[in-house]
């Protein structure tokens, strides 16, 4: 017996961490099998302690946030730490709770329950939703999505897993049908989303045709600053060459520049007015500003207009965790040219900043990113799917910029219209349509998934209140 449970132990380990690894959506229907039927048989009768849980979720987590290592160790140690802390609150949680209900149908809904609760309960932190929010590798379930979000997805594929394995360990029938009924969800949306065009969205609008570049520099941040002029010539370069397509607007990703050249460097100020106005075409750079105020740079997208004179520009509300050039932003979220929605790489994981600018009038959307520390590892590939699942989630176009890729314009149904090859110097042009309308999601976020998981709530108090009574009558 012991080594059954051993080997079931082992293969959830495996599934835990093989939708991360491959980055492959159909491997979220069976991630979490293993280790939900030994918690399932694990509040039957105790066949696991709370070493094994936590050895799990240590385990899970180094493998998880593996590529982080490659962005600094810090970010890597508290990657594993972080992770840890949810995957174990998630385990011994839901290893506390099963024992009221070991032997009821609605058990299974508890590791959904727990899951999407510990979600939206450090969403404030986006850097902790991700790791949790499965639902990111299928953005293009619409309409779905536009109701619930990618955590109403997560939801889902989390309760399907959970229906699998107490199928798998009562034999239970409403735990088979519960499961098809999801599958048939998922495939009518899927279904639902192949049929539509991003022609549905063009109704007689003027497109507006965005370029964006990958410049694909892997060079240092601090190789950036010594040499800003061999970056502009190489950006010169795919600048000029994408105008002659005679897009609206330029896009060059996230740190193209990281020279504060607006308050502090007027040659290469004029070396970038030169650039931009040799192509007679609006640009928007990601750069940074310095904050007198607080001592820091900013994360910023600057919007030059066609003489290279700013007129605009974004700033991060959320930059990356252990950022030591840059931190978060005070100023108001608001479109850029009225109806622009720009936000800044890791502002991708969380999806109130692209519900609040959709709310204030984007209609469409551009992301600046710059992953070169994550090359050639899957959250590369990872990282990238967020912009398609804030694309869906508020059905707008979203065209992103990434220094080394994964550069690509999203459609408001989540699929990738088109993108480049990463680790690769080239220009992609693409047209976006405004949209106007505003999902549910938009409008309310996660309000269903939050008002079912209070609904939830409370029929499980129920029935253990219920349960203790029977068991002293």
């Amino acid at each position: 017996m012991k080594g059954k449970i051993y080997s079931i132990f082992v293969l959830g380990i495996i599934c835990e961490t093989m939708p991360y690894v491959f980055v492959a959506w159909p491997l979220l229907f069976f991630f979490m099998v293993p280790i939900f039927y030994l918690l399932f048989q694990d509040s039957h009768k105790r066949v696991l302690k709370r070493r094994h849980y936590c050895a799990l979720a240590v385990t899970g987590s180094a493998i998880v946030m593996l590529p982080v290592v490659f962005y600094n160790i810090p970010t890597y140690i508290t990657g594993i730490v972080v992770s840890t802390f949810l995957f174990c609150l998630f385990y011994l949680f839901a290893r506390s709770l099963l024992r009221f209900f070991a032997n009821r149908p609605i058990a299974m809904f508890i590791p959904p329950f727990l899951w999407v609760g510990i979600c939206l309960l450090f969403n404030f932190r986006s850097f902790s939703a991700a790791v949790l929010d499965v639902g990111v590798q299928m953005p293009a379930v619409v309409p779905l999505i536009w109701w619930v979000g990618s955590i109403g997805i997560t939801f889902l594929i989390v309760l399907f897993n959970s229906a699998v394995a107490y199928f798998l360990f009562r034999k239970s029938k409403p735990a088979l049908a519960l499961a098809v009924g999801i599958l048939l969800v998922f495939t009518a949306c899927f279904v639902y989303t192949r049929v539509k065009t991003p022609a549905d969205f063009e109704n007689g609008k003027e497109p507006f045709k965005v370029a964006v570049l990958q410049g694909n520099f892997t060079e240092s941040w601090y190789w950036l600053q010594k040499n800003p002029y061999m970056v502009l010539e190489r950006y010169d370069i795919l600048t000029l060459t994408a105008a002659k397509k005679n897009p609206d607007l330029i896009v060059w990703p996230e740190y193209a520049l990281p020279i504060d050249f607006i308050n502090y460097t007027p040659t290469i100020r004029k070396t970038v007015k030169e650039v931009v106005a040799d192509s007679s075409t609006p640009v928007l750079m990601g750069s940074i500003l310095f904050n007198e105020d607080t001592g820091f740079h900013e994360d910023c997208a600057l919007l030059l207009d066609k003489e290279g004179v700013m007129t605009d520009y974004y700033s991060s509300v959320q930059p990356a965790p252990f950022n030591q050039f840059a931190m978060g932003s005070t100023r108001p979220l608001k479109p850029l040219k009225g109806n622009l929605g720009v936000f800044v790489c890791w502002e991708e994981l969380n999806s109130s900043v692209a519900r609040n600018l959709a709310n204030n009038g984007a209609q469409y959307f551009v992301t600046l990113s710059n992953d070169q520390n994550l090359d050639f590892t899957w959250f590369h590939r990872y990282a990238a799917l967020f912009s398609r699942a804030r694309a869906a989630e508020n059905m707008r176009y979203l065209a992103r910029a990434a220094n080394t890729g994964i550069t690509q314009i999203i459609d408001p149904f989540g699929r990738v219209i088109a993108k480049l090859p990463p680790e690769k110097s080239a220009f992609l042009v693409g047209d976006m349509y405004p949209v106007t309308n505003k999902t549910f999601y938009t409008r309310h976020g996660n309000m269903i998934m939050i008002t079912l998981l209070v609904i939830m709530a409370c029929l499980f108090a129920l029935t253990a209140i219920l349960h203790r009574r029977r068991a002293h009558a």
